[in-house]
């Protein structure tokens, strides 16, 4: 398909939906970082989970009291990383 007089060029659509998926992608990050420093053990502002939630380890699902340090967690990103 050729544009037209009437079509607004398919790149300034294009580039309107890239500018949208890049303030997603941002917004992500932001969130991200927040998410990360949210949990500072001095203000006592990490997230609480109920006592009995499921949690995936590397050993597979365990109720959250049953976690102890050093257990590995997946991550987000594909890794594992120890309870501290």
């Amino acid at each position: 398909m050729t544009a037209s007089a009437e079509d607004p060029a398919p790149t300034s659509r294009r580039t309107r939906r890239n500018m949208l998926r890049m303030g997603v992608i941002f917004g992500s990050v932001v969130l991200a970082k927040t998410a990360a420093t949210a949990c500072a053990p001095r203000l006592n502002t990490c997230p609480c989970f109920l006592k009995g939630t499921r949690i995936e380890t590397a050993d597979g699902e365990r109720r959250i009291e049953d976690l102890r340090v050093g257990d590995l967690l997946p991550t987000m990103f594909g890794g594992l990383r120890p309870v501290q």
